[in-house]
C-alpha cells in the first residue's frame, strides 16, 4: 500500500531484515522485549508523535530491532484494538487538537517465511 504516509508492506517475514533504514523520519522500536509491549508503545507514541507532527512527519515501526531485524509483537484481536485506542487517546489528548488525517495506525502481519505463498 502506498499513500501520503509512504509504502506500507502488506506483511513482513519474521527474522528478515526490514527494507528501510532508521533515519530522521523512520524509527524502529523493539517493544516485544518489554513485559508490557502495548504500554511501551503508548509511551513511545507520546514521545514521537508530537515531534513528528511538528516536523516533516515520520513513522514508528514497533517490533523491529535497531539493526532492522523483524521480530513482531504477538497480539490478540483485543490487543490490536487496545493499541489503536491507546494511540488515538494519545493524539486526542494533544493541544492544539490534531486532525485525524495526519496520522494512521497500520498493524502489519509478521509471518514465517514458509507461510508465504510462493506459487
Amino acid at each position: 500500500m502506498k499513500d501520503e504516509f509512504g509504502d506500507v508492506p502488506s506483511s513482513l517475514v519474521y527474522n528478515s531484515v526490514f527494507s528501510r533504514d532508521e533515519d530522521r523520519v523512520t524509527e524502529f522500536k523493539a517493544v516485544q522485549i518489554s513485559k508490557r509491549p502495548i504500554d511501551m508503545m503508548t509511551k513511545l507514541c507520546r514521545e514521537y508523535i508530537n515531534a513528528y507532527l511538528n516536523s516533516n512527519g515520520g513513522s514508528i515501526w514497533f517490533g523491529i530491532e535497531d539493526d532492522g531485524q523483524v521480530k513482531g509483537i504477538l497480539c490478540s484481536r483485543k490487543d490490536r484494538d487496545k493499541i489503536r485506542l491507546n494511540i488515538d487517546a494519545v493524539v486526542n489528548g494533544m493541544a492544539p487538537q490534531v486532525d485525524s488525517a495526519l496520522y494512521r495506525v497500520d498493524l502489519i502481519p509478521v509471518t514465517e517465511d514458509k507461510q508465504l505463498n510462493h506459487s
